[in-house]
């Protein structure tokens, strides 16, 4: 009897402890999973979650179960840049396990909870790269700029729509024919994030990482990191 009792606490205590540790705060966690080579950038408000891009595999599932709280089956909104197998094949398996309430391919402007997404505009290309969605992100006075994988000619585009954020998620996992110096210099992030994996094109290259490096900026990588997590209160920021 004592034992049973002695094991019923110790199961309350450790429920209790999940509990505190996940309930959610009044902050912004800004989560760049680790996928591989591909793209799944998850951001959490409260009870809120918006998702980018879903990766490669189904890897997306094990940061999704990390910061979203286990009683939370729900996804607000889930973006897809564009159709490309690096960037959309974990959306599948999501949607068996998610109440998915908004999948949009389309929508131009996205405002959950206190996070606001911007699709910047640009124009309609034929190449699947280049004709992949860019979102700007704000959350009080904190932003970012989520690239896709957009090259040199879209990057010359939005030059005119973009100012100074704190986190750029780098073009095409580091490909040198995106993230020009000109561009680098329009946005200048504080913290500059790489999602990438084993691959055989060479990606980050060291014409983008030294780019990064001449306009001081961090530079965190998925192969390397793990996954990114920025956390800010809309003012400040750091990565945790």
């Amino acid at each position: 009897m004592v034992k049973k009792l002695t094991a019923l606490l110790l199961l309350g205590a450790g429920v209790l402890l999940i509990l505190i540790i996940q309930w959610p705060d009044d902050k912004l966690r800004l989560i760049f999973c680790d996928v591989g080579q591909g793209d799944a950038i998850l951001m959490t408000y409260k009870n809120y979650q918006v998702l980018v891009d879903s990766g490669p595999d189904n890897s997306v599932l094990t940061c999704l179960g990390r910061h979203m709280q286990l009683w939370d089956r729900e996804i607000e909104a889930v973006i897809t840049t564009h159709e490309q197998k690096d960037h959309n094949t974990g959306l599948k398996e999501i949607a068996k396990r998610y109440a998915v309430n908004k999948i949009s391919p389309t929508s131009t402007e996205i405002k959950i909870g206190q996070i606001n997404l911007k699709q910047l505009s640009k124009p309609i290309f034929t190449d699947k790269n280049a004709d992949a969605r860019v979102w700007q992100g704000s959350f009080g006075n904190f932003d970012w700029l989520l690239t896709a994988d957009i090259g040199v000619a879209e990057e010359k585009q939005l030059l005119a729509e973009l100012g100074p954020v704190e986190v750029l998620k780098v073009a095409h996992h580091g490909s040198k024919y995106s993230s020009t110096a000109e561009f680098l210099a329009r946005i200048k992030p504080g913290l500059a994030v790489i999602s990438v994996g084993k691959n055989h094109y060479g990606h980050p290259t060291k014409e983008v990482l030294d780019r990064l490096q001449a306009i001081g900026a961090r530079i965190l990588r998925t192969d390397q990191a793990g996954e990114v997590v920025v956390v800010s209160d809309g003012k400040k920021w750091y990565v945790k």
